[in-house]
């Protein structure tokens, strides 16, 4: 980039201004595309922790599905074992 400003004659400060000018374009527009990775990969991590918390969720729903059921299969086999010694 430097060479081909010092390979072109110079045309006073305004032609160097406006190199500037156009060079800072490409740097502006990687500065932009960094700033959108970045809020992309917070967008993937929010995303992420909420899938964790979903599976976390899911977890804690099924332990309690099979308390739950642990719980009542324990009250009918009771209910089996009074009617069996009564018979």
């Amino acid at each position: 980039m430097f060479q081909q400003v010092a390979e072109r004659p110079l045309g006073g400060l305004s032609s160097v201004t406006e190199h500037v000018k156009n060079s800072r374009s490409p740097l502006q527009e990687a500065q932009q595309e960094l700033v959108n990775c970045r809020a992309n990969i917070k967008e993937k991590t929010i995303d992420i922790g909420d899938a964790k918390l979903t599976v976390q969720a899911l977890k804690t729903s099924q332990m309690s599905f099979l308390q739950d059921s642990t719980k009542a299969l324990e009250n009918s086999l009771q209910i089996v074992r009074q009617l069996q010694r009564r018979s």
